[in-house]
């Protein structure tokens, strides 16, 4: 019995989904990337790869008080927030996506998914590459990723449980939380949650 979708490797559908390579090494190499639906800009400093789409756009051209552009590349806007923001420009993107931001000045590599979790977003690492997709299945068909299974990940699934929500039913592979993203730095990586749902009081004035 398959415990899920997101344990099969069914190479037809690997195909359909988009596949970014990030080399680890800050060496100058490009970044790659296969399917729909992906893209991309650059500065001297930044490069940056978004994957889906990106909501209350002219709100974010009026706080960047930037023109949009004509081809509507909607990674030149996340780019443009890289640059106003800084670390703070998670907080002012709002849709179902993911990105991911090259700093070639600083060495460092951060995906980012969308602050509701709607966009898939996996990883797995290589000795040489940062692999990104929104399915496990694309991938652990790539040469250098362990296909195998996450067996306590599955034992938890069958229990209704989810201690980790970074786990997969892969060992090499692991999801990006909702709200949150992963930074790749010297060697190690890091993840942060950016993103939190303000507590609502319910309490009636007075009580």
């Amino acid at each position: 019995m398959e415990p899920s979708l997101e344990a099969r490797t069914d190479s037809s559908s690997c195909s359909r989904e988009p596949l970014i390579r990030v080399p680890l090494a800050n060496n100058g190499a490009l970044t790659e990337h296969v399917g729909r639906d992906v893209a991309r800009a650059s500065s001297r400093r930044y490069e940056v790869i978004l994957h889906g789409v990106l909501y209350d756009r002219d709100e974010l051209y009026r706080e960047l008080a930037s023109p949009e552009p004509h081809d509507g590349n909607e990674a030149a806007l996340v780019l443009a927030a890289v640059a106003r923001w800084g670390p703070d420009a998670p907080q002012h993107i709002r849709g179902d996506f993911f990105y991911l931001i090259k700093d070639r000045l600083v060495g460092s590599i951060t995906l980012v998914r969308d602050q509701l979790g709607i966009h898939p977003c996996f990883y797995a690492t290589t000795a040489t590459q940062l692999l990104i997709s929104t399915s496990c299945p694309a991938l652990v068909s790539q040469p250098g990723v362990s296909r195998e299974l996450n067996r306590l990940a599955l034992a938890d699934h069958l229990r209704y449980r989810w201690p980790d929500p970074e786990e997969t039913y892969f060992e090499a592979v692991r999801r990006v939380p909702r709200g949150s993203l992963v930074c790749f730095h010297n060697g190690g990586q890091t993840v942060s949650r950016y993103w939190n749902v303000a507590p609502i009081d319910v309490r009636e004035r007075g009580n």
